[in-house]
């Protein structure tokens, strides 16, 4: 499981089969369950018979019905990704403590793995808003040239026309700049 928010938006990046899915989706409809505790605690909730857990009943009564009998959430840190690893097992008291020290230890693993996955969506959308501010300059430089090259000024005047400009027909600088530029590309053209 993981969460966006404190909270809210939860969802399942992954897993190994329907019944830990369904049992992930159930917590979230249900808002009560060990891995949502787990991932707003960072702990540990381990359920080592269904049947006889009482902390959520109503999830409680739907894993079972689904045959799951125990289960298991670690709770990732929420700096990092904010969820929490489940396990799901058809029999009651598979998860000992030598099973909890090695899901701990693959708990680290994945909180890396999901903290890197989010740093490369965070760096995808900033690296895509450099490569747009990028193309504004290179059109604005380029309109800024097409006004020296007119007017014969400065490049802070030539600026100072285009934003005049961009002001006067209401458009943004760059949409100016590409408007002058296009302009000035179809008259060469015809030429």
């Amino acid at each position: 499981m993981r969460q966006r928010a404190a909270g809210t938006d939860a969802h399942t990046p992954g897993c190994t089969g329907g019944l830990a899915l369904s049992l992930d989706e159930s917590q979230y409809t249900l808002g009560e369950g060990p891995c949502l505790q787990a991932a707003r605690a960072t702990t540990i909730k381990s359920v080592s018979d269904m049947a006889t857990e009482s902390r959520w009943p109503g999830w409680t009564a739907g894993a079972l019905r689904a045959g799951a009998r125990s289960s298991l959430s670690i709770g990732l840190p929420a700096h990092a990704t904010g969820g929490a690893l489940n396990l799901y097992a058809t029999d009651s008291h598979a998860f000992d403590a030598d099973i909890v020290a090695v899901a701990q230890a693959f708990a680290s693993y994945a909180t890396l793995a999901m903290a890197s996955d989010h740093l490369n969506n965070v760096q995808v959308p900033l690296s895509q808003h450099v490569d747009a501010a990028m193309d504004s300059e290179a059109v604005i430089e380029q309109a800024k040239g097409i006004i020296i090259g007119e007017r014969r000024c400065t490049p802070d005047q030539a600026f100072a026309g285009l934003t005049t400009m961009a002001r006067d027909t209401n458009r943004t600088v760059r949409e100016a700049a590409q408007a002058m530029v296009e302009r000035t590309a179809e008259t060469a053209g015809q030429q």
